[in-house]
């Protein structure tokens, strides 16, 4: 079975909607706006910077808006290996980690300059596959958005302030894998990345923020210091490394609804979110 063929295509537009809808109706139950932002390492997850209405994706202008609201929050930001070294121990300040999920073009020409103009470093999560042209963007019901090739990869880690970090090999579902499957989806995407750009890779992303125990201890076995999930909130610091918790960014994020992720109000998890995520999952335990 290819990863293809493992689970019918991810619609991230109607779990994204979802995720709106449910946001939406927590904001509108809170009368007062949110001030602050809670310790520990708030991770957030971003895909896109782009104009199309793409649920994965943020404007230009919504994107640059975010990060002077992170600077304006005096947090401290953070890579993400620096974000591992912290979470060794308890997180007493507030800190923002930046990440870019699936290695679309646009994180290279539009995002990147945004980054470096106000000096923040961001990772991007790549699924290897994708970047070689082995496999697609298959979960785009239209034509997909252009791809970072090696060359792009280079360049957008090329001044140290910005890094790329694994997304697995395909973007397959790994709970519809089989225990050996997994492993090839881990080593295979962390060595290609490793080959690549000559450093070594201690993050990985759980494609889809989709796993299991089983996958939690893969990771873990394969070399990855620690790795992210699409679970809202603040990672306090002792943690299990590998289910850090991450703030999902999309296109239906203005400056207050931002501001009110920032501040932790969003991050209880939704009932009707979570059974998404377990049916998305599917799985072999």
């Amino acid at each position: 079975m290819t990863a293809s063929t493992a689970m019918p295509p991810l619609k991230p537009w109607l779990y994204n909607r979802a995720v709106d809808l449910v946001e939406r109706a927590r904001m509108a139950r809170r009368r007062s706006r949110p001030t602050g932002m809670q310790a520990g390492v708030r991770i957030l997850a971003d895909h896109r910077v782009a104009a199309q209405r793409d649920p994965l994706a943020v404007t230009l202008d919504a994107f640059r808006r975010q990060l002077e609201t992170v600077v304006a929050h005096d947090a401290r930001v953070v890579g993400l290996d620096a974000a591992l070294d912290l979470l060794i121990h308890p997180v007493t300040e507030a800190c923002i980690c930046v990440t870019f999920d699936d290695g679309y073009l646009d994180t290279l020409h539009i995002a990147a300059p945004i980054l470096r103009e106000l000096g923040i470093p961001a990772a991007v999560l790549l699924p290897t596959a994708m970047v070689d042209g082995r496999a697609g963007y298959d979960w785009y019901r239209r034509s997909a958005p252009p791809r970072l090739t090696w060359d792009d990869v280079a360049e957008f880690v090329s001044d140290g302030l910005l890094d790329a970090r694994s997304h697995s090999r395909s973007h397959a579902r790994l709970p519809a894998l089989d225990a050996d499957r997994v492993r090839d989806e881990l080593t295979e995407s962390k060595a290609e990345i490793e080959r690549h750009l000559r450093r070594r890779v201690g993050a990985f992303c759980y494609p889809a923020g989709l796993y299991r125990p089983r996958d939690v201890r893969l990771v873990l076995e394969a070399g990855y210091r620690g790795a992210v999930t699409c679970r809202s909130g603040p990672n306090r610091g002792g943690e299990p490394p590998a289910e850090l918790r991450r703030t999902l960014i999309g296109w239906a994020d203005d400056a207050h609804r931002f501001e009110t992720k920032l501040a932790g109000v969003l991050d209880e998890p939704s009932r009707l979110i979570e059974a998404m995520q377990r049916r998305r999952a599917g799985g072999r335990g």
